[in-house]
């Protein structure tokens, strides 16, 4: 296997790792926002205010991931993952991969975006000490 190869591997990898975690700050966010709106102290918000900084900067490296890393996977689709696919006999698998990747990476993006604004408006409640 050459270089190039492995780093195809590993690119892609991270780039489906990159649209679950995506996936998952988006409902760690929108559960953490449910259930502070429910419970608001000046602790909560501090709390509340980090876990919101440290998950929007995980979201964000999942998106720049998906956006960057996506370039090469697209480049080298056809040659290099759709020509496996096709030589092992498994494209259907292939296809339900990026599907559900895909359902990652947008229902992701959709949880992110309304958890996103709930939070907004919860830490604009009191001011952080």
């Amino acid at each position: 296997m050459g270089l190039l190869i492995v780093a195809l591997i590993a690119s892609n990898f991270l780039h489906d790792a990159a649209a679950a975690l995506l996936a998952a700050s988006g409902v760690a966010m929108w559960a953490a926002v449910r259930h502070f709106e429910a419970d608001w102290s000046p602790e909560s918000a501090a709390y509340f205010s980090r876990f919101h900084a440290n998950t929007t900067r995980l979201a964000r490296i999942s998106l720049y991931w998906i956006l960057i890393g996506g370039i090469p996977r697209v480049l080298m689709f056809h040659s290099y993952e759709w020509a496996a696919a096709v030589g092992h006999s498994r494209t259907d698998l292939l296809i339900v991969k990026l599907v559900l990747v895909f359902a990652l990476a947008f229902g992701g993006s959709l949880i992110w975006t309304k958890a996103q604004r709930r939070a907004v408006a919860l830490l604009s409640r009191q001011p952080v000490y």
